[in-house]
């Protein structure tokens, strides 16, 4: 009895295995198709991923070459713009040192002009002596000098009466400081105002030594002093005229007042060998004729 249920039992059980052979195969088989199939799902999803990768690299290459355009572009624009803010400052200044040059001359011109009215002021104020000695500067201005264009050359070390040097020589372009500063002093002297015209010519001097007008203030700061009958210090100041503008269109008027200076400090002998160096130097001049009634009235005098 035994063996035989031995026999059943392993009857049974390999009936179960035959029963369940068949779903293990099958299961098997759907593993390695679940496989296959998340294995192709990865190689998609990869792909996908290069291909968007890859786009959005070809994006931003076109975005930078874009930018770069547009970069260059722009700078390209600003050096143009440079170049015409270039032309325009140029131009702008060339036409600003025109103008400057037009105003100082007609500055200049007013200048002159009142100077032959202060020449005209002083005449009326000094006695017959000083009179003869302005009527020199009322001739010469201090633009244009009395001695004709042929005259004789000096037989000394003075040179003749030359034109002022200009701004385009040995000077700088004066600024309207310099010239308002120079009529400032200018118009002391026409108002006969003789103590402020010479501190201001003196002013002038010492902050504007290298002007084209410094020959003239020195000249006009001696012609102050000496209407003030300080003979001393005006004669050094006629002297720095000779000395220090040798250029200046003042010389020959500065070496005539020397001679009235001397005359003035009765120092006949100085006075009559500066006029008649006047007369030697600059022969038919009215600088010579004005030495020679001065010489005529020191031998009237008998100085």
């Amino acid at each position: 009895m035994i063996p035989k249920i031995k026999i059943l039992f392993a009857a049974g059980i390999l009936g179960c295995f035959l029963f369940t052979l068949p779903f293990a195969a099958h299961s098997e088989s759907k593993i390695k198709s679940l496989e296959l199939r998340i294995s192709n799902l990865e190689k998609k999803l990869d792909s996908t991923v290069l291909v968007q990768m890859y786009e959005r690299l070809e994006l931003l290459q076109k975005t930078m070459a874009e930018l770069r355009n547009e970069n260059e572009h722009t700078l390209k624009i600003l050096n143009e713009l440079q170049e015409k803010q270039s032309r325009l400052y140029t131009d702008l200044d060339n036409r600003v040192r025109e103008l400057e040059k037009d105003i100082t001359s007609q500055l200049s011109n007013q200048t002159s002009d009142n100077e032959d009215e202060i020449i005209e002021t002083l005449q009326e104020q000094q006695d017959e002596e000083s009179s003869a000695t302005i009527e020199s500067s009322d001739d010469i201005s201090d633009e244009e000098s009395a001695l004709p264009p042929d005259a004789l050359a000096p037989k000394e070390d003075l040179p003749i009466v030359k034109q002022p040097v200009t701004e385009t020589d040995e000077y700088s372009t004066d600024t309207d400081n310099v010239v308002a500063a120079y009529r400032t002093a200018l118009s002391f002297l026409r108002e006969t105002q003789y103590s402020d015209s010479s501190k201001a010519f003196s002013s002038f001097l010492k902050k504007f030594p290298k002007s084209r007008y410094s020959g003239n203030a020195q000249y006009w700061l001696a012609e102050s002093f000496f209407a003030q009958k300080n003979y001393d210090v005006a004669l050094i100041e006629f002297a720095k005229v000779v000395d220090t503008y040798p250029n200046s269109a003042k010389v020959a008027d500065a070496r005539l007042k020397i001679g009235y200076t001397y005359y003035e400090m009765e120092e006949w002998r100085e006075a009559r060998q500066t006029l008649d160096s006047l007369v030697t130097d600059y022969p038919t001049t009215n600088i010579a004729e004005l030495a020679k009634k001065r010489l005529q009235r020191m031998n009237n005098e008998s100085r």
